[in-house]
């Protein structure tokens, strides 16, 4: 007894697939170019506010709506502000670490490629490392 054939055959399934991946690459330029200059007004505006409430002296401001027009804009626009820290000197920084003990200033997060290598070293993850293993799909044309 010979094995069920499958509906589609792999060219049939990766022909189906890439059309449909390049179809939606094309929408989502087109939506990209289609949306650049609401892009660039909002930078623009939102430069313009901030640049309102520095002078105002104030990180925001409440919009009171007019009772009789229901289209006039209310609410409240506000700044906040983000702390992005980065290392810019990484043996300083590591130094600190070691000799204060202040692990409080890392985050958890490993390097793959120096997980890969202390792999093929080693053969097992590093202590207290776990590997997932995430499955991509991928197509390399024909030349």
């Amino acid at each position: 007894m010979s094995a069920p054939q499958p509906e589609f055959t792999m060219k049939e399934l990766v022909a189906a697939w890439r059309h449909v991946e390049t179809s939606l690459k094309a929408k989502k330029k087109a939506y990209e170019n289609s949306v650049k200059e609401e892009k660039a007004m909002i930078e623009v505006l939102e430069q313009e506010i901030m640049s309102l409430l520095d002078q105002q002296q104030t990180n925001g401001v409440t919009l009171r709506r007019a009772k009789d027009n229901p289209d006039d804009i209310g609410g409240t626009v506000y700044m906040t502000h983000l702390m992005r820290p980065r290392v810019e000197d990484k043996q300083r920084f590591f130094t600190y670490i070691l000799d204060s003990g202040s692990t409080d200033l890392l985050t958890a997060k490993v390097a793959t490629d120096a997980v890969r290598a202390y792999l093929t070293e080693h053969e097992a993850p590093p202590p207290g490392v776990t590997i997932d293993t995430v499955r991509n799909l991928n197509f390399r044309a024909a030349k």
